[in-house]
């Protein structure tokens, strides 16, 4: 009977070593298998024992160490080193990688089981993370574990504990707290930013250029005037290659985010937007002005927008949007308030198309300015699809 449970026990953990070591082959049994559980390697060594019929002072001679060293072993109190699992690959015929890769996964596992205690201080902090919406979007793997829970919400993350994620995500350099406001879900905030950290990781970018992306800028500028689906693929294709990496990352509940603005890199931006408010004007706005903010900005600072900012950074960045998608050059738009409904409509599609800009756009820049009610010419937006 120990005999057929030495065996099952090796086959189990064989640890994968052909995984870890290809060039290696498997003794235990020619499996694969890739435990979730830890052993301690003195059970293995005991098992090993028994099946051979050899005393622990025979083996102690086998591998010129004292018969404590080994019963030390063989009860757990003593880590199998190195040194040692070399001698017993000598002397058992089982592969050295095999016994320093149980040790590890041994040690590996205690360290696991200490942090699970260590993160069970912390029980509070998953109710701030929207672990539905993340499990959804399939950003991580649900667990009924609530442990486990934590720790994968950590490493979507990319932080090793709680306080490392409140210094990092939870109080980062957000531009609009020099205004006073605060982040009612900063939990909601830091995983949409993260979501959109990881589509940018996935974009491959040229270094920064001012001037190229200025020249990108004007470019993506005309492409408003079409349906957004068919032409956001060539504004981010166009600012990868001017250094920035545009992501569109579909909004959070409650996260009230319309964009962010941060470096990456020194050398390579990150404009995010959300897109909530569905429509494709508002998110061109929040896009040029994310653009603003690349351009005039520092590069340590995170900006964010939607959340009622009101710094001088958000005003030059809104300034810098309006005016590059309806330049003050291209003629006066209270003109087209004193003109009829029906020839308003037209006169906004008309002066849009003489600027090369979306109609949308310059019916929403009327409306902010105070030229036209919220429900005038609503047939020149057109939804996010």
């Amino acid at each position: 009977m120990r005999t057929l449970r030495a065996a099952v026990l090796r086959s189990r953990l064989n640890v994968s070593i052909a995984g870890i070591y290809p060039n290696t082959a498997n003794t235990m049994g020619g499996l694969a298998f890739q435990p979730d559980y830890a052993v301690r390697p003195g059970e293995i060594l005991r098992e090993s024992l028994e099946e051979r019929g050899m005393a622990q002072s025979e083996l102690a001679i086998r591998i010129g160490q004292t018969e404590k060293a080994v019963c030390q072993m063989v009860q757990g109190n003593a880590p199998v080193s190195c040194e040692t699992a070399l001698k017993l690959e000598r002397a058992l015929g089982m592969p050295a990688r095999f016994w320093n890769n149980l040790q590890s996964i041994w040690q590996e596992q205690q360290v696991r089981d200490a942090s699970r205690e260590q993160l069970a201080e912390h029980p509070d902090w998953l109710k701030l993370i929207p672990w539905p919406e993340l499990v959804t979007r399939g950003a991580v793997e649900d667990s009924t574990d609530k442990a486990d829970r934590l720790a994968r919400a950590l490493a979507f993350f990319g932080v090793a504990d709680v306080p490392a994620w409140w210094k990092l995500w939870g109080r980062p350099g957000y531009a609009f707290k020099r205004s006073g406001n605060s982040v009612k879900h900063p939990g909601k905030v830091a995983a949409w930013l993260r979501l959109g950290e990881l589509a940018a990781s996935r974009v491959e970018c040229q270094p920064f250029d001012r001037d190229a992306f200025l020249a990108a800028l004007k470019r993506i500028r005309s492409l408003t005037c079409q349906p957004l689906g068919s032409v956001w693929p060539e504004a981010v294709s166009l600012c990868a290659e001017a250094g920035v990496a545009v992501t569109l990352t579909k909004p959070i509940p409650s996260a009230g985010i319309d964009g962010a603005t941060r470096w990456l890199t020194k050398d390579r931006a990150l404009i995010q937007v959300s897109g909530r408010h569905q429509w494709e004007d508002v998110l061109w706005f929040a896009f040029f002005h994310e653009a603003g903010h690349v351009l005039m900005h520092g590069k340590r600072a995170i900006f964010l927008e939607g959340m009622g900012a009101d710094s001088q950074e958000e005003h030059e960045a809104n300034t810098f949007a309006a005016n590059l998608l309806i330049p003050p050059a291209a003629g006066d738009l209270s003109s087209l308030k004193r003109r009829s409904m029906p020839a308003t409509q037209k006169a906004i599609g008309d002066f849009a198309r003489s600027i090369e800009v979306a109609p949308g756009i310059v019916r929403g820049r009327m409306q902010h300015d105070g030229l036209l009610a919220p429900s005038a010419c609503h047939g020149l937006k057109r939804r996010i699809q």
